[in-house]
């Protein structure tokens, strides 16, 4: 995990390394690496932060949407679901839409257009 990107990266990606089954030690390994080094403690405020702002929800929920939603959709099976499968979490845990109808909405234009979605819509 590299900690030095944390104040770049995307909330989805921030949440994912949260979400690691090691994050504590990792974290923990990291404050002390700071501390020996050059004692800036920024980041790892910042991680302590998100963790706050995440403490009443999961950190990694449910995915709203699955492949069997894809191939409703008229997506044939392949492994081009699995990388729209992951465009429509990271959506989900960026809160870019409020709810899993909103964001197959959003999947069923891609699908219908045949053009892979744009995330940052």
């Amino acid at each position: 995990m590299r900690f030095i990107n944390v104040p770049h990266m995307r909330p989805a990606k921030l949440r994912r390394m949260i979400g690691h089954p090691c994050f504590e030690t990792l974290l923990e390994l990291h404050r002390l690496d700071c501390l020996a080094s050059f004692g800036g403690l920024d980041t790892y405020h910042l991680v302590q932060k998100v963790q706050a702002e995440l403490a009443n929800q999961p950190v990694l929920p449910p995915r709203w949407i699955t492949g069997r939603d894809l191939i409703a959709l008229g997506m044939k099976p392949g492994p081009q679901i699995g990388h729209w499968l992951e465009l429509a979490y990271e959506a989900q845990l960026e809160n870019r839409y409020p709810d899993r109808d909103t964001l197959l909405a959003w999947l069923a234009r891609a699908v219908a257009t045949g053009t892979e979605p744009n995330p940052q819509a």
